[in-house]
C-alpha cells in the first residue's frame, strides 16, 4: 500500500518565500504521481495562494489571493507534525502558459476583487520573466 504524505511547497510572492501545505485533491495527486514528475512540474508553475487568512462571513468564505511562484516541493511522512501554515488553492498553471490561458484559469471560481489580485501579479510575473530572458 502506498505511503500518504502531507505536501508542501514554498512559494515566492510579492518577493518573499512563504510555506504553504497543499490542499487534499493536489496532495492526492502528488501521492499517485512519481515523486521525479511532481519535481518537475510544479516548480516554476504560478499558483493561487491566499495572502490573508480566511474569514467566514454568512456563510461565504471571503480571503485576498495572490498568484506565487512555485520555487520548491517537498513531503513529510503523513504521521508527522504537521507544520502550521495555509494551504494553497488547487489552481496552478505552467509558467509557460500564454498570459490569457493562465489568468482565464486562475480566475474561474473568484469574484471581482480576487479577479483583480489574479491579474495584477500574473503581469508582475509576466514582467518578470520578460526581464529574466534580457538578462
Amino acid at each position: 500500500m502506498m505511503q500518504k504524505k502531507k505536501w508542501y511547497m514554498l512559494v515566492q510572492i510579492h518577493n518573499k518565500i512563504r510555506l504553504y501545505r497543499l490542499p487534499k485533491d493536489l496532495s492526492h495527486m502528488c501521492d499517485q504521481a512519481s515523486g521525479s514528475e511532481i519535481y518537475q512540474i510544479l516548480p516554476g508553475s504560478l499558483i493561487n495562494v491566499p495572502v490573508s487568512n480566511y474569514h467566514y462571513i454568512f456563510g461565504k468564505v471571503l480571503v485576498k489571493l495572490g498568484v506565487g511562484k512555485v520555487v520548491y516541493v517537498f513531503h513529510r511522512p503523513k504521521s508527522a507534525t504537521s507544520l502550521t501554515t495555509n494551504r494553497t488553492r488547487s489552481q496552478f498553471v505552467s509558467s509557460d502558459t500564454p498570459m490569457e490561458g493562465q489568468y482565464n484559469f486562475l480566475k474561474h471560481d473568484f469574484g471581482p476583487i480576487n479577479r483583480f489580485f489574479i491579474h495584477r501579479d500574473l503581469r508582475r510575473w509576466q514582467k518578470e520573466s520578460e526581464h529574466d530572458k534580457k538578462i
